[in-house]
């Protein structure tokens, strides 16, 4: 029986949340080909926001400008107006629904302003400093670490080896619940020493990496609360009020911001003033992790909602739904492949390094760790191009020279032979998110079923919207929390540390709901940030056995087990999730379309050396010389590029000199970082003129719609061998 958040897709076999957040351009993209955007108000707030130093000199730049700084702007010309985003008023998030009744879109409404919200590694960087500054140290709380299991006669560390501990000891590592300051820990153990005694064995306990130190901020909305209320237990009203006034000059500095939001020269002197003042409470860099996705660069940031509400009724689905379920179904038996694969890893090492006692989880997630992000030949790698062999022998696009289309009914059987398995590999994988988009003229034309669906990037084996970035923003949260709870009643999650950079203040890992159901895996050495009626297991006191073909996780306690796969669920979704494709690499491959579905646009991949340098060419040389080059290639006059040693793609129109000029200078970073690499040319769908979303000014916008599905079928327990 689907449950009443739930639409089936096709036959059944998956199903679709009728809740869907709606992702935009932020910025119209009539405005991409337009040279007064660089002068919009919108456009130069954008950059204060993300590039300061570039936000700058595009406010004082006159009619002309230097060739450098015009290509730089043509690049976030490109990426505000055509690029679909979720940051800032120039990325806002809003959410629609699927609906049985007539699709009702309405029009594109501007983004809610004034929610600012500080970078979590900031506070923590500020909650140092006040520690150090004010000699706060005896009014922080102590926790155990998250990886620490207390045994008899000690604890199981980080790495799993044990640590015998003096009686004083054990009673301080009982006494730190989470709650204690470290002068509340020093009365409650003053049995077994004085005051100094005690904290000196504090000191030690942390040093071996049991217990921690200062204040810890975890991933959350508002972290300057968070340490708000630890400096709150601060007894020494002096320091208390000293360490208060800090926090509170920072926080005055963000409201600061606020309050001219909308004026791009009023945003960025706030924006200095806060960067200036942060560096001088701080005593650190209000900047890092330059040109890193996702990173938390500054020391805050915006996140916006949309009112818009579009209801897209069920008729749309009709015509992709059955073409999606084949896309599902590969990716099914994508995660079993991912599972089996690590699983197989998984058992050379226990077979390499036998212990009767079993082979120690830290130990098994660090040889693991290298692989998760890794390249081409890791696991998750290996089932990638697997998977894109499979689709290429049952589609053979290479072959064809114009865009091909197939009826899902006539590949069905085959497809369903080709990817067919019990069951998702590890329990969330039974999570896809895809990205849809229509291409249509019109709303119209979209109501009434001439358009065109268009896949854009399949994110399997993970819910997509459950991160802070985009739960936040949804209109009802605690139903949110009871579709999560519905689709997956019980899961293992990793407790991954906040300080180090794995963590950001947005996106996942980890994800934003913390049901207090679930299992939480302690494996940082840093507080748990699980519910507190939550079961948290360390990961120091678990060990790992092989039992026939199984592979079986349990605690030294004896109060724990589990199945690998399930111990392993997100780190293999985390290996999993960006890498779903669906044909092997070829010089060219057709738009692919099953039914109304396009599940591969028309792309190309060129040698960076099918794009030769032009030495202190003039702007008016690079534009003919790409122009010449793309023209033998083949190469559309809009597309999407992609150039080896980027990470992001660059709209660009051979038509605009600007945009031609700010790709050559990627190709020609390109050339010199990464001159083996591989330059990939994919046409824009929806199309210019297929862009259907209008503002109140009939002005036209790149949209997309981030779905999330789910499979009817679980995981099942045990470990798939390959």
């Amino acid at each position: 029986m689907t449950s009443d958040h739930l639409i089936p897709l096709g036959t059944g076999e998956f199903s679709l949340w009728r809740s869907v957040c709606v992702r935009s351009a932020g910025l119209p993209f009539d405005w991409i080909s337009d040279p007064e955007t660089i002068r919009q108000a919108p456009f130069l707030e954008a950059l204060a926001w993300q590039h300061p130093l570039v936000g700058r000199l595009a406010r004082r730049a006159g009619e002309t400008m230097p060739r450098d700084l015009a290509r730089t702007l043509a690049s976030y010309r490109s990426r505000y107006c055509a690029k679909n985003d979720s940051i800032g008023f120039f990325g806002p998030v809003a959410w629609g629904a699927w609906r049985d009744g007539p699709t009702k879109i309405g029009e594109l409404t501007p983004p809610v302003r004034g929610q600012l919200f500080f970078e979590m590694w900031a506070i923590q960087a500020l909650g140092d400093a006040l520690v150090e500054r004010y000699a706060l140290d005896e009014w922080t709380v102590p926790h155990r670490c998250a990886s620490v299991a207390i045994t008899s006669g000690g604890v199981h560390l980080a790495d799993g080896s044990f640590l015998p501990l003096s009686e004083v000891r054990q009673q301080i590592v009982a006494a730190a619940d989470g709650f204690h300051t470290v002068a509340d820990i020093t009365a409650a153990c003053a049995d077994f020493g004085d005051p100094e005694k005690i904290v000196g064995e504090v000191k030690v306990l942390r040093a071996m990496g049991v217990l921690t130190r200062g204040f810890f901020i975890p991933q959350s909305r508002h972290p300057e609360r968070q340490l708000a209320m630890q400096l709150a237990r601060v007894a020494d009203p002096d320091r208390r009020e000293a360490a208060e006034r800090d926090l509170g000059a920072l926080i005055s500095a963000l409201d600061e911001v606020r309050g001219v939001l909308g004026e791009p020269a009023a945003v960025a002197a706030e924006l200095g003033i806060l960067h200036d003042r942060f560096t001088e409470l701080a005593a650190t860099s209000w900047h890092r992790r330059d040109g890193e996705f996702y990173a938390g660069r500054s020391v805050a940031y915006e996140d916006c909602r949309s009112e818009f509400a579009p209801e897209l009724g069920t008729e749309l689905l009709t015509e992709i739904a059955p073409a999606l379920e084949l896309m599902l179904l590969s990716a099914r038996w994508y995660s079993t492949e991912v599972a089996s694969r690590y699983l197989a890893l998984c058992r050379d090492l226990l077979a390499s390094e036998r212990d009767p006692a079993g082979y120690p989880l830290p130990k098994l997630l660090a040889t693991l760790a290298s692989s998760i992000g890794g390249d081409a030949g890791s696991p998750a790698g290996q089932a990638a191009a697997e998977l894109r062999r499979k689709w290429t022998e049952l589609l053979s696009p290479a072959e064809q020279t114009g865009a091909v289309t197939f009826r899902s009914e006539d590949i069905r059987d085959k497809v369903t032979a080709a990817f067919a398995v019990a069951e998702p590999g590890w329990p969330t994988a039974r999570w896809h998110g895809p990205d849809l988009m229509f291409a249509a003229a019109s709303v119209d034309d979209l109501r009434e079923g001439r358009f065109l669906g268009v896949l854009g990037e399949l994110h399997p084996t993970i819910n997509c919207v459950d991160q802070l970035c985009f739960a936040s923003t949804h209109p009802d949260q605690p139903a949110l929390r009871r579709w999560i709870d519905a689709d997956m009643p019980e899961r293992i999650v990793p407790l991954y540390p906040m300080i180090g950079g794995m963590v950001n203040s947005r996106t996942a890992p980890p994800e934003a709901y913390h049901a207090p159901h679930y299992t939480y895996l302690g494996v940082a050495n840093e507080p748990s940030y699980a519910p507190r009626r939550a079961k948290v297991v360390a990961a120091g006191g678990l060990r790992v056995h092989q039992e026939d073909d199984r592979l079986v996780v349990r605690s030294v306690a004896g109060d724990f087990e589990a199945d690998l796969a399930e111990v392993l669920d997100d780190y293999l979704a985390f290996a999993a999730y960006n890498r779903f494709g669906l044909f092997e690499p070829a010089a060219h491959h057709p738009r692919v379309q099953i039914d109304r579905l396009v599940v591969s646009r028309e792309r190309w991949q060129l040698p960076m050396a099918a794009f030769p340098d032009l030495p202190r060419a003039r702007l008016d040389q690079v534009v003919a010389h790409l122009r010449r080059l793309a023209s033998e290639h083949g190469l559309p006059e809009v597309a999407f590029w992609v150039v080896a040693g980027e990470a992001k793609p660059i709209y660009v129109d051979l038509a605009d000199p600007t945009l031609v000029d700010a790709v050559w200078a990627k190709l020609r970073r390109g050339r010199q970082r990464q001159p083996g690499g591989w330059v990939t040319v994919s046409e824009m769908l929806p199309g210019p003129d297929e862009l259907w979303l209008r503002d109140a000014d009939g002005r036209r916008y790149a949209v997309e719609f981030r779905v999330t599905c789910v499979d009817s079928r679980r995981y099942g327990g045990g470990n798939p061998s390959v």
